[in-house]
C-alpha cells in the first residue's frame, strides 16, 4: 500500500474513531485488499467492524440474501448488485454496525462483459440512518494496479461521504 493509502485510510479511521462509528467492508472482488488497508491503520479496532468476502455469487445469496435472478439481469458488477449488498448486510446481520460499503468490479485480466470493461468498479455506502449511494468509477492499469488505486480512491471516498454526513 502507498503512503496516499495509508494516509486516507488513517484519515477515514480517525473520522469514524471522533464520532464513535464502525465501518463494515464487502468485498465482492477486491479480495480483502480494502479490509488489509483498514487493519494497517493504528487503531483500526476502535473503528472497523470487519469485512464480508462474497467472491462466489452463491455467497452473495446465501450470506446477504441477493436473489440470482438480480444478478442474471444485471450482473455480478452493477449498481443493482451493490445496493443489495448493501441492504442484505443491513438486513442479515442484525442491524448496521455504522457505515457500509460494498464494492464490485472487474480486475482483470479476464472477466470484460459488453458496456463492462476491465477496470469498471462499482462502489456503494450505506450511512448510519441507511441512505445508500453509488458510483461507478473506470479505472486503468493490471490487476495488482487496480487494486492498489481501490485501497487509496476507497478511503477517500468513503471519508467525503461521512464527512457530508456530518
Amino acid at each position: 500500500m502507498n503512503d496516499t493509502a495509508s494516509a486516507a485510510w488513517e484519515l477515514l479511521g480517525a473520522t469514524l474513531r471522533a464520532r464513535g462509528e464502525r465501518l463494515l467492508l464487502i468485498e465482492a472482488s477486491a479480495g480483502g485488499v480494502l479490509s488489509a488497508a483498514a487493519t494497517e491503520a493504528p487503531g483500526a479496532s476502535a473503528w472497523f467492524a470487519g469485512a464480508l468476502l462474497p467472491y462466489a455469487d452463491a455467497l452473495k445469496q446465501h450470506w446477504l440474501g441477493v436473489a440470482p435472478e438480480l444478478i442474471v439481469a444485471h450482473g455480478a458488477v452493477s449498481t443493482a448488485l451493490v445496493e443489495a449488498l448493501l441492504r442484505g448486510a443491513a438486513t442479515h446481520l442484525g442491524g448496521s454496525p455504522g457505515w457500509l460499503f460494498a464494492e464490485s468490479g472487474i480486475y482483470g485480466p479476464g472477466g470484460a462483459r459488453p458496456g463492462k470493461a476491465v477496470g469498471t468498479v462499482v462502489v456503494g455506502v450505506c450511512d448510519p440512518q441507511g441512505r445508500i449511494e453509488c458510483a461507478q468509477w473506470q479505472l486503468s492499469g493490471e490487476r495488482a494496479q487496480l487494486r492498489r488505486q481501490m485501497q487509496a480512491r476507497v478511503a477517500a471516498w468513503l471519508q467525503a461521504a461521512v464527512k457530508a454526513a456530518a
